[in-house]
């Protein structure tokens, strides 16, 4: 399904709940309507350069979980940049992984490999770099310039 500004959200479950999780909306999620393994993907209309990944959990009681994030760069299948293994979240606790140094892609994956209950994700974003530059020109002052004495040598 496209996603305006976005591209594409594709999930292993819960297709119907999908947009739930980059709606900006953090009252709304996709759930999976299923245990682990699960994942949620963005595919961008174009590359990204990438700098932060966040998602916030939805899930009944406190509890370990266990994310993957993974990306995407052109038409190579995505690979695995990093593990987040937390010892207990709690519904709607965010999670982020720095991207650093900051990587170009064209997708990001987030597998749930451990989870409370059902998997299911609040919201998904991924961090942009956004270049801007403010840059303020002084003159440089003029040094003078003064003649060395010659040494005088006794």
């Amino acid at each position: 399904m496209e996603v305006t500004g976005l591209g594409q959200v594709s999930v292993s479950a819960g297709d119907w709940s999908k947009l739930h999780a980059v709606d900006g909306e953090p009252d709304t999620w996709w759930s999976a309507d299923s245990f682990v393994p699960q994942w949620l993907a963005l595919t961008f209309t174009d590359a990204h350069m990438i700098n932060g990944i966040e998602f916030s959990v939805s899930q009944s009681g406190e509890g370990p979980t266990e994310h993957k994030i993974w990306l995407k760069n052109g038409p190579e299948e995505f690979t695995l940049y990093a593990e987040l293994v937390n010892p207990s979240t709690s519904d709607q606790d965010v999670l982020a992984a720095a991207v650093f140094p900051p990587k170009s892609a064209t997708g990001v994956r987030v597998i749930t490999r451990q989870a409370q209950g059902w998997v299911a994700l609040r919201e998904v974003r991924e961090f942009s770099l956004k270049f801007s530059f403010n840059i303020t020109f002084r003159p440089i002052p003029k040094s003078t310039v003064t003649q060395n004495a010659t040494p005088h040598l006794h």
